[in-house]
């Protein structure tokens, strides 16, 4: 009875059609586990590839450090009133802050002085100095009355003046200037009936003084961050010791101040970080 079931055709179809099913079955089953496995694994690998990325960029970052830039600043700007003094002039008066100056007509002669005072015309010369032992700087506001060439002469280093600006203003039209120390302002022009008027106006000034307490400017000029313990001052006679831990970021500054003034000279000045010592020599000012 069995054989004969076994030789029934349907019988052996049926057969043949459970092993393709149980084939099928398992290789599904293979896909399935083998893809479990590959996808452990690369996680396995996607991990340990990025703990050593990290490792990597630590110690990249314990390597690397931003560069710190230096300026010694041993100064302060302090408000101060210039002077305004004519020195070649027909008449002069103040009205309301502004120096008024009458030029002197020099068709018959000008008086002796360091400038070349042109004739045939009018001329005047004025003196403005902002005082300081250690420096100065000022500005002002200049205008005239009717078409004439303005001089801006400065003491040089030898003790001569010179020639700083050689203006050209329009008629009632002002002109700011700016100045260090001391300068003589000339104007003139060749005309006999064009009295000239110069006006000096808006006079501001800044003394230079030692600051009570000198700085020192730590500005972060790398791409990475800076981190500074302390800040050292030397010359040849005293040293000034600053310590503060800061983390500077790319272009961040910090100041570090002294407890004392310095006098305005040439220093070494140290910088103190986690992974080394930058040593500058640099000009306090």
């Amino acid at each position: 009875m069995y054989q004969h079931l076994l030789n029934n055709p349907a019988c052996k179809l049926l057969a043949v059609r459970r092993r393709g099913i149980s084939t099928a079955l398992g290789t599904v089953f293979f896909i399935v586990v083998a893809s479990i496995l590959l996808a452990l694994m690369l996680r396995v690998y996607y991990g340990f590839v990025a703990s050593i990325s990290e490792a990597a960029s630590q110690r990249a970052e314990q390597l690397f450090e931003g560069e710190p830039s230096v300026a010694l600043e041993c100064t302060d700007l302090v408000e101060s009133t210039p002077t305004a003094e004519p020195l070649v002039y027909s008449s002069y008066s103040w009205e309301e802050g502004t120096l008024v100056v009458s030029c002197l007509d020099t068709s018959e002669g000008a008086p002796s002085i360091d400038f070349p005072v042109p004739r045939g015309g009018y001329a005047c010369l004025v003196r403005i100095s902002v005082g300081g032992a250690l420096g100065s700087l000022g500005n002002f506001t200049l205008s005239v009355n009717n078409t004439a060439f303005v001089e801006v002469y400065e003491r040089g280093g030898g003790g001569a003046w010179y020639l700083v600006a050689k203006l050209y203003p329009g008629v009632h039209n002002p002109v700011n200037l700016s100045f260090s120390g001391e300068v003589h302002v000339l104007a003139y022009n060749f005309d006999r009936s064009a009295p000239l008027r110069l006006n000096i106006s808006n006079l501001k000034g800044y003394s230079v003084a030692l600051a009570p307490r000198a700085r020192v400017k730590v500005e972060n000029t790398g791409h990475a961050p800076l981190e500074v313990f302390s800040v050292v001052v030397q010359n040849s006679t005293h040293t000034f010791t600053v310590d503060g831990h800061v983390i500077l970021a790319p272009g961040e500054t910090h100041v570090f101040e002294l407890g004392s003034p310095l006098a305005p000279s040439e220093y070494v000045v140290r910088v103190v970080s986690r992974l080394r010592s930058y040593v500058v020599r640099v000009a306090g000012g």
